[in-house]
C-alpha cells in the first residue's frame, strides 16, 4: 500500500508525534479531538477521503489541524471500539488559539464531515471524546450492542449511572 499524495508517516513515541509544545493547555484556547475506529484493512481508503475533507473545508488560520492514525489490536469488550477487529484509530486533534465560542464556526464542520466520511467504514466513536452518534448508529456498529444495553438495564433499572449523553447513545433522544 502507498501513502496518498500529500501524506506522510511520523513514526515514534506519542509525545514526539502528538504534542504541540507549550500549547497543549494554554489559557485562553481550545484543545478539542475527535476520535473513529474503522477496520484497519479501510486505512489508506479513509486517509484519502479524510485529506480531501481537510483541503475541501476551509478554517482559519489560528486553527491547528492534526490528523492522525495509529493501530490497535482486537479486544472483546462489548462496547469497545476495538470489539473484535483489528482497528485504525483515526484522530483529529484541534488546537484553537481563540474562544471556544468559535469552535460551532471552525470546528464542528470539520469532525461534522469526518463523521459523515468514516460511516461507510463502519466507524465507531471514542465515547469520551468529541462525537456525533446516536443510538441507531451505536446499534450498527457494535454488534453485541442490543446485549450491553439489556445488560445495562438489568443491573441499573433507574438509570441512576445514566447521564444524558450515555442515555442518548444507549436508548436515544426519547430517553435523555
Amino acid at each position: 500500500s502507498r501513502w496518498p499524495a500529500g501524506a506522510y508517516a511520523c513514526i515514534d513515541v506519542s509525545y514526539k508525534t502528538l504534542g504541540v509544545d507549550g500549547r497543549n493547555n494554554m489559557i485562553g484556547g481550545l484543545f478539542t479531538e475527535t476520535e473513529h475506529m474503522i477496520g484497519a484493512d479501510n486505512d489508506l481508503q479513509a486517509l484519502t477521503e479524510l485529506l480531501a475533507v481537510h483541503k475541501t473545508l476551509s478554517h482559519s488560520t489560528l486553527v491547528t489541524l492534526f490528523l492522525g492514525m495509529r493501530y490497535v489490536e482486537p479486544d472483546n469488550g462489548w462496547l469497545s471500539p476495538f470489539y473484535n477487529r483489528r482497528t485504525v484509530v483515526v484522530s483529529s486533534i484541534v488546537y484553537h488559539s481563540t474562544t471556544s465560542s468559535q469552535f460551532a464556526v471552525e470546528i464542528a464542520p470539520l469532525h461534522q464531515a469526518m463523521h459523515r466520511a468514516l460511516a461507510k467504514y463502519d466507524a465507531r466513536p471514542h465515547p469520551g471524546k468529541n462525537n456525533y452518534f446516536n443510538a441507531t448508529e451505536m446499534r450498527r456498529v457494535y454488534p453485541k450492542f442490543q446485549a450491553f444495553v439489556q445488560l445495562q438495564t438489568s443491573l441499573d433499572p433507574t438509570s441512576k449511572f445514566v447521564n444524558p449523553y450515555i442515555s442518548k447513545l444507549l436508548h436515544g433522544p426519547s430517553n435523555s
